[in-house]
């Protein structure tokens, strides 16, 4: 095990979304489980640094997995506790160190979701 896994303390669902339409007429987003997986996370500050750039941003947490193509950026995080659910929609994803072994997404969060 690297030292990088040590880091994957959160399980986390990543999910799809779409719009459902609803029987007035109206559009609701749906989500979907893909897959459960163990994360790292870092809450984020308005500045960033990701990559080789430093970015004002409205990403406020970086999550951390184990190299897997479905984290993309068309994909939300759900971090759920006892007491909440937390809905983050991926904004940026890199292969660390380019060698597939480890992803750092940048994600906004949306809404807290009713338990």
């Amino acid at each position: 095990m690297t030292t990088g896994a040590k880091e994957l303390t959160h399980r986390v669902t990543l999910q799809d979304g779409a719009d459902a339409p609803q029987p007035d007429g109206s559009t609701a987003r749906v989500y979907s489980d893909v897959k459960s997986l163990w994360v790292g996370m870092k809450p984020l500050g308005p500045r960033v640094l990701f990559g080789r750039m430093q970015t004002d941003t409205a990403d406020s947490m970086r999550f951390k997995f184990r190299f897997d193509p479905d984290v993309r950026t068309d994909r939300f995080v759900l971090l759920q506790s006892t007491t909440q659910r937390r809905r983050f929609r991926i904004n940026r994803v890199e292969d660390v160190a380019e060698n597939h072994e480890f992803l750092l997404a940048l994600a906004e969060e949306l809404q807290e979701v009713n338990p």
